[in-house]
């Protein structure tokens, strides 16, 4: 019926928004696009013993991520006690 128009433009992804499109993947598409709703990826069933593994993923994750940001936080310390102590240095020179 109607033929796809290809679109050979630069936009930002609010102006495709505006224009009614969705970005599905890494495509746009028009949001009244049946077709394109049903590639979609669907929701599937897990067991449980594959949302116990993803549960305990989960968990290391975090506890990784807590690591990290400890170990921020000593950086940052590290780095403001040398910038204080090299402003002392500085006036006492």
């Amino acid at each position: 019926m109607f033929k796809p128009i290809e679109i050979i433009a630069t936009y930002d992804s609010r102006t495709f928004s505006s224009m009614g499109y969705v970005e599905v993947g890494n495509r746009w598409v028009k949001k009244d696009s049946i077709r394109e709703r049903a590639d979609t990826t669907k929701p599937t069933k897990i067991s449980a013993e594959s949302a116990a593994l993803l549960l305990q993923d989960y968990d290391e994750l975090k506890t990784h991520i807590i690591d990290v940001e400890r170990g921020l936080e000593t950086l940052h310390d590290a780095i403001g006690k040398e910038k204080k102590e090299k402003r002392v240095n500085h006036r006492t020179s």
